[in-house]
C-alpha cells in the first residue's frame, strides 16, 4: 500500500489546523453579531469618533517605531549594525508585519523579520533571533509591569476588576518568569551545555554550537555591557502606547474607562492572543474583549464594536505602510555587498 509523504502529510496537517482556526474565528464572529444584532453593532460604529481614531492610529505608530527602535539598538550590540538605517530597518519591521498576516499558516512574523534583516546588515542569524527574542520579552515584562502597577491604582480607587485573581499571578508569572530565565542562563549556561553535549553527541556539533551562540547572544546586557535601563524604558513606552491604542478605539465609540484600567485589559487580550482563536486579530479577540469589559459595566455592542475597529486599524496599518514600505524599500528584499561580506566574514562556525 502506498504512503503518503511525510512532506505532503505535514502540508496537509497544517492546512487542516489553519481551516479549523478560520472557522472558529468565523464562528465566535458570527455569534457575537447574532447576540448585540447587526443593526445595533453597525449603528455603534457608525457613531465612532474619526478623530480619536487617528489619535490611536498615532498611538499605534508610536508602539511600532518604539519596538522597531529597540530592535535596531540590539542588533547595533550584536554586531549586526543598523546605525544610520533606522528607516531600511523601519522597513523590514513594517514589510515582515506585512508577510506574517498574510502568510501565517507558513511564515511567522519574528522569523521574516530576521531573515530580512540578515539580508539587509548581515550578521549571523543567531545574533538576529537573539535580538528579536529579548525584544519580545522586553515588551512582555514591561507590559506585565505596568499591568501590575495599573492594578494597584485600581485597588486604591476600589475599581479593581473581578478577574483580578487571575490577572495578578498572571502578570506576574510572566515578569518573573522572563527575569529568571535570563538569571538562569546567565549563572548556569554551563549546565544548560553540557546538557546539550550529553543530549546532541558530537553528531549534533553544528546544532550545538548554533544553540551555544545564541545561548551568548541572549547575554547581551553583561557581555557587550549594553544598558537595561534605556531599553526597558523604551519598552514601557511601547506597552504604554499599545494601552493607548485601545482606548482610543474604546472612547471612540463611548467606552470612558480610567486609562489604569487599559494597562489591566491590554496585557490580558496580548497574552489570550497567544491562543490559536484569532485570525489576524479577529475571532477570539473579540470574545476576550468582551469580557474583560463586561465587570466595568460595558455593554457587549460597545465591546465587540471597540475591538473590531482595533482590529480593524491593526489591519490597516499594517497593509498600508507594509505596502508602502515594500513599495518605497526593494533594498529590503535585496541584500546589499555590505551586508553580503558581514555575513560572509561571520559565518555559523
Amino acid at each position: 500500500m502506498a504512503t503518503v509523504p511525510s512532506p505532503v502529510r505535514g502540508g496537509y496537517r497544517r492546512g487542516v489546523s489553519f481551516a479549523l482556526r478560520v472557522a472558529l474565528a468565523a464562528a465566535i464572529v458570527w455569534w457575537l453579531i447574532r447576540r448585540v444584532g447587526w443593526e445595533e453593532f453597525a449603528a455603534t460604529l457608525s457613531r465612532a469618533d474619526p478623530w480619536l481614531l487617528v489619535a490611536a492610529a498615532v498611538a499605534l505608530c508610536c508602539e511600532s517605531a518604539a519596538k522597531s527602535w529597540n530592535w535596531g539598538r540590539l542588533l547595533d550590540n550584536l554586531g549586526s549594525s543598523s546605525a544610520g538605517r533606522r528607516a531600511e530597518l523601519w522597513h523590514v519591521y513594517m514589510v515582515a508585519s506585512l508577510v506574517g498576516s498574510v502568510l501565517p499558516s507558513t511564515a511567522s512574523t519574528d522569523a521574516m523579520r530576521g531573515l530580512l534583516a540578515q539580508r539587509l546588515f548581515g550578521g549571523r542569524p543567531t545574533a538576529h533571533a537573539a535580538a528579536i527574542i529579548i525584544n519580545n520579552l522586553l515588551v512582555w515584562i514591561a507590559a506585565c509591569t505596568l499591568g501590575l502597577v495599573c492594578m494597584a491604582v485600581l485597588f486604591a480607587r476600589d475599581q479593581l476588576p473581578t478577574y483580578e485573581y487571575l490577572a495578578a499571578p498572571l502578570f506576574l508569572g510572566v515578569a518573573v518568569a522572563g527575569v529568571g530565565l535570563h538569571v538562569a542562563l546567565k549563572y548556569y549556561r554551563w549546565l544548560w551545555l553540557l546538557a546539550l553535549r550529553r543530549v546532541l553527541r558530537r553528531r549534533w556539533y553544528f546544532l550545538r554550537r548554533a544553540i551555544r551562540r545564541l545561548a551568548d547572544a541572549l547575554l547581551i546586557f553583561e557581555r557587550a555591557h549594553v544598558q537595561f535601563a534605556p531599553r526597558a524604558i523604551v519598552a514601557l513606552f511601547a506597552a504604554c502606547s499599545s494601552a493607548l491604542v485601545f482606548a482610543g478605539a474604546a472612547r471612540a465609540v463611548g467606552v470612558e474607562l480610567p486609562l489604569v484600567a487599559w494597562g489591566v485589559i491590554v496585557p490580558l487580550v496580548s497574552l489570550c492572543g497567544l491562543l490559536p482563536i484569532s485570525i489576524a486579530g479577529v475571532g477570539g479577540a473579540q470574545a476576550v474583549h468582551v469580557l474583560l469589559l463586561a465587570p466595568f459595566g460595558v455593554s457587549v455592542a460597545q465591546a465587540f464594536a471597540s475591538s473590531a475597529l482595533y482590529a480593524l486599524l491593526n489591519i490597516m496599518f499594517i497593509i498600508v505602510l507594509g505596502s508602502v514600505s515594500w513599495l518605497l524599500a526593494p533594498a529590503v528584499l535585496t541584500p546589499t555587498p555590505e551586508a553580503g561580506l558581514r555575513m560572509s566574514q561571520s559565518p555559523e562556525k
